[in-house]
């Protein structure tokens, strides 16, 4: 492989990611969904660095207080 003699592969299974509730920044410009499903219709958007509270979470969604976001963008505060 890579035309590297002796180099071997080896995979690794990176673990789930951890979604929760509580206060967090978004990471990329997102937009906000009436429902937590990618094809629910838009109701909104956040921008980059805005400061979100997360509600509740369903499925690696999370509800704020304007709808669902995809918790995958956003950095929860330490």
């Amino acid at each position: 492989i890579c035309g590297v003699e002796g180099f071997q592969h080896e995979y690794v299974t990176l673990p789930e990611p951890v979604y929760a509730t509580g206060s967090a920044t978004v990471t990329i410009g997102l937009n906000i969904r009436e429902e937590p499903d990618p094809s629910a219709e838009k109701v909104d958007a956040y921008q980059k660095g805005d400061r979100v509270t997360i509600l509740e979470v369903k499925d690696g969604w999370g509800k704020t207080d304007k709808g669902w976001i995809n918790l995958d963008y956003v950095k929860y505060d330490q």
